[in-house]
């Protein structure tokens, strides 16, 4: 039996063709859910992103899985919290202003920038709808992760010029997730699935992109969006319909979990 579901969020349960989520599937989802399966948001997304998503308004999820598994969030309590060091966040402020760029740094439920907006945050914001934090000077706070701003021609002497114990990852033309280890989407649905001393075989898992190809590997019940790449498919144990084609209600219906 099914006790507990992680939902990936963009191309899974928010469309961004028309910018809006696939309201049949979070219909769906809340059935599921008072039906007494645990319902767990994982995302790339900082809580602050999912929460300007509009997310909140629609679903009351039992847990959020932010940030690429960095930060978990159950029962309305911190169980996970991997965070960037003090004197690296520092550092790391130094070099980005220096090349007169800017970022955000995510804390546990607020993100703010260290300088204000330029072109590269409009165009990546373009693709990835989000509000744009206020400009607010690091004082020590405790931070998952940082979202870069920057072309890929900034690559190769940030590298060079970041403290060595951050994590540089590209996942768009105009932007970069830095972090203090490469964290893994997988690394919090294990610690979710601990926490409730669920198996594996007890836990189901959407998602339309690599990052949740790790997610997969914690769960028996993985399934691939029919707009998932390639390689979310091999790694499936079902594929079910698009986004835009009902494929988290389909599948759901179809396991019997509504």
């Amino acid at each position: 039996m099914i006790k507990i579901i992680f939902f990936d969020i963009d191309w899974t349960i928010y469309d961004h063709k028309v910018k809006s989520f696939n309201m049949k599937s979070l219909r769906a989802i809340k059935k599921a859910q008072k039906e007494g399966v645990k319902i767990i948001i994982c995302t790339s997304r900082s809580y602050h992103s999912v929460e300007t998503l509009g997310l909140f308004a629609y679903l009351s999820p039992d847990g959020l899985i932010t940030s690429n598994g960095s930060l978990v969030m159950v029962d309305d309590k911190i169980i996970r919290l991997e965070k960037i060091n003090n004197e690296d966040m520092l550092n790391a402020i130094n070099v980005i202003k220096s090349h007169h760029l800017t970022m955000e740094y995510v804390c546990p439920k607020n993100v703010y920038l260290i300088a204000p907006k330029n072109e590269y945050v409009d165009k990546l914001f373009a693709v990835y709808y989000e509000d744009l934090p206020e400009v607010k000077d690091y004082e020590g706070e405790d931070v998952v992760t940082c979202l870069l701003f920057a072309p890929q021609e900034y690559d190769e002497i940030l590298i060079k010029e970041l403290p060595p114990k951050i994590k540089y990852y590209r996942f768009d033309d105009y932007g970069v997730d830095l972090s203090s280890a490469s964290y893994k989407k997988g690394d919090g649905v294990k610690t979710v699935l601990n926490y409730y001393h669920y198996q594996d075989d007890e836990a189901m898992a959407f998602g339309d992109d690599l990052a949740d190809i790790t997610m997969f590997d914690e769960v028996k019940f993985s399934i691939a969006m029919g707009n998932a790449k390639k390689e979310v498919k091999n790694a499936a144990y079902y594929i079910c319909e698009n986004i835009e084609d009902d494929g988290v209600y389909n599948t759901l219906e179809k396991f019997g979990l509504i």
